[in-house]
């Protein structure tokens, strides 16, 4: 029969090896790198370790324990999804965002299994959570680095140590015409070869500054060459070993194109601009030309009437009986000056223009060309309406011109028409007689000169053999531009 001190050892012997197994346990559970815990359905926690109370910012496990669990999810019907697979399935692995308790998010993997009792009610949840924020987070990185390789507008290939292709973006699919299931382990140069030369100061850069930048063409799958500016870097490991190269290229085609099109273009503005000049030296030239004929019409002409008129003035002022013929010559002499000087004038600058319309100039410039004896000439106008100011000049300029040529021509006759157009107006100047003599560029003598004077004011400018000589047509738009060349 045992006594009461030795039932009393007995108990403290196991009450000792009580406290002494659940330190072991304890520091067994906190030993471990993940989180474990148990808990109730409920929510409450019931077990966790020192790691688990980390991972959600406690300091002390007992801190974490007077929590609900409900309180660490962002989402609380993810704690219903987790509970209803538990129940289903005994067991399982779910990936969530959790809250710490200095409110930061993290994510978990959560390993979690259900404890029933006889009934087969379940008491409880045992588990084991790890941190996988970080590993998330470079997985995201990761993805978003492959998303930008994928989606990125240059074909990007990376090659290993033996320049064997190990990756080939969906871009270089596209600009090379070939697929990656294609290329992938094949050598580099046998998909994609280039020149000699450029291969050689391609190693030279790589071997050397560890990288390499050019233009160079490359041959795609269909044989066609493209154009790409390449920048090649080598890839180094951990311990600075070279593991491979990446490439990137730009497509240069539009670039190349527009090239292209920019020096066409620039030599298309010389040319312009050299024709431009011409035509502008050709205009000085013929302006310098009329102003020559006109010095040379009024000296021969009127400077002369003016001499013999003064001449014979002097004549009559020393003539005694004053001869009353001579008198008359005299006056008549300077009416013919006074006449020719109102002519010269009028070629200058018609007055009759500006104040009675393109008409009646033409009227005045065709009468006084009649009473010099020149040829004989007809107006037929059809204008409902004055031209615009400049392109009534316009047409005035190019009749007076032809009228010059066609005097000094001697032609023998000649019909002017004025007639409207959708847009503008026309003359139609028929001359007969004989055809003006072709000069440079077959354009009749003197007329060129003129033809470019007018197309340089807006008009239009056309000769053409006629039934009985030559027909020249002018045209003019309402809308000729105010500041033409004069």
């Amino acid at each position: 029969m045992r006594t009461v001190p030795d039932e009393r050892a007995r108990r403290e012997r196991a009450e000792a090896e009580l406290r002494a197994s659940e330190v072991r346990h304890r520091e067994l559970l906190d030993s471990v790198p993940v989180g474990i815990y148990r808990s109730t359905p409920d929510g409450r926690i019931l077990e966790a370790n020192r790691r688990l109370a980390e991972m959600y910012g406690y300091e002390r496990v007992e801190e974490l324990l007077a929590e609900n669990a409900l309180g660490l999810y962002t989402d609380p019907a993810e704690r219903d999804r987790w509970q209803a697979e538990l129940a289903s399935l005994g067991s399982a692995v779910h990936e969530m965002q959790h809250r710490r308790r200095d409110g930061r998010m993290i994510w978990v993997r959560d390993h979690a299994r259900v404890i029933r009792d006889e009934q087969g009610a379940i008491r409880f949840y045992d588990g084991i959570q790890e941190d996988i924020t970080a590993w998330k987070e470079a997985l995201h990185t990761v993805h978003f680095q492959a998303s930008l390789l994928k989606q990125v507008r240059n074909a990007v290939v990376a090659t290993d140590i033996e320049d064997r292709i190990t990756y080939w973006n969906p871009y270089a699919e596209r600009l090379y015409g070939w697929s990656a299931q294609e290329v992938l382990g094949r050598p580099y140069e046998e998909v994609l070869p280039s020149p000699d030369g450029v291969v050689a100061d391609f190693w030279s850069g790589i071997h050397g500054a560890g990288f390499w930048e050019g233009e160079i063409e490359v041959m795609r799958r269909d044989g066609t060459v493209v154009p790409t500016f390449l920048f090649a870097q080598r890839l180094v490991d951990e311990d600075g070993q070279p593991v491979g190269i990446v490439n990137v290229a730009i497509d240069l085609t539009d670039r190349k194109r527009s090239e292209r099109e920019l020096a066409a273009n620039l030599d298309t503005l010389r040319r312009t601009d050299a024709e431009r000049r011409r035509l502008l030296g050709r205009l000085v030239q013929a302006q310098e030309e009329e102003r020559e004929r006109l010095a040379s019409d009024i000296h021969d002409d009127l400077v002369h009437v003016m001499t013999a008129s003064a001449l014979r003035l002097a004549t009559v002022r020393r003539s005694p009986d004053r001869d009353p013929d001579a008198v008359a010559r005299v006056e008549a002499s300077i009416q013919r000056a006074i006449g020719r000087l109102r002519h010269f004038i009028s070629e200058l600058h018609p007055r009759e223009l500006d104040r009675d319309g393109l008409a009646a100039a033409l009227l005045s410039h065709l009468a006084s060309i009649a009473s010099e004896g020149g040829p004989s000439i007809t107006l037929d106008n059809h204008l409902s309406s004055d031209p615009p100011p400049q392109a009534r000049l316009t047409l005035y300029r190019a009749i007076q011109g032809t009228l010059a040529l066609a005097r000094g021509a001697r032609i023998e006759s000649v019909a002017i028409s004025l007639t409207e157009e959708n847009d503008g107006c026309r003359a139609r100047l028929e001359l007969s007689g004989r055809y003006l003599d072709e000069g440079a560029g077959g354009m009749p003598d003197g007329l060129g000169a003129l033809a470019e004077r007018i197309q340089l004011r807006g008009g239009h400018f056309d000769v053409a053999a006629g039934p009985a000589g030559t027909i020249v047509e002018v045209r003019v738009t309402k809308d000729t531009p105010e500041e033409a060349p004069r």
